[in-house]
């Protein structure tokens, strides 16, 4: 594996990573700010459960070499919604935060 790809496989499970942007509001203090990011994890959650709900239920329709790769990739994917899965929890108790935790954040966007 060459060392960009190895950098890149890192990188997409390290828990600490975060999306070009995201770094500049974590000081804002503007709701709408914690709003945009919580919906943005949300989708890539979305995206990545439904990524992993596929890849678990193909695994017993494929051949037993074949399902040793989903196996590896289910690992990267697990990994990856769990980096996912953190940040948004970080940017929706942000948001409460911010909101003053009154828990209708209906009106931010």
């Amino acid at each position: 594996m060459d060392d960009d790809l190895r950098r890149a496989a890192m990188r997409s499970v390290d828990p600490e990573r975060r999306l070009p942007g995201e770094e500049r509001d974590l000081r804002s203090t503007d709701p709408r700010d914690a709003a945009h990011w919580t919906a943005v994890y949300a989708e890539l959650l979305e995206f990545k459960r439904t990524l992993i709900g596929e890849a678990t239920g193909r695994l017993e329709r494929v051949a037993d070499a074949a399902r040793v790769e989903i196996d590896n990739d289910l690992v990267i994917l697990v990994a990856e919604e769990s980096r996912l899965d953190g940040r948004h929890r970080f940017w929706s108790a942000r948001l409460r935060e911010l909101a003053g935790d009154s828990g209708d954040n209906s009106g931010i966007t």
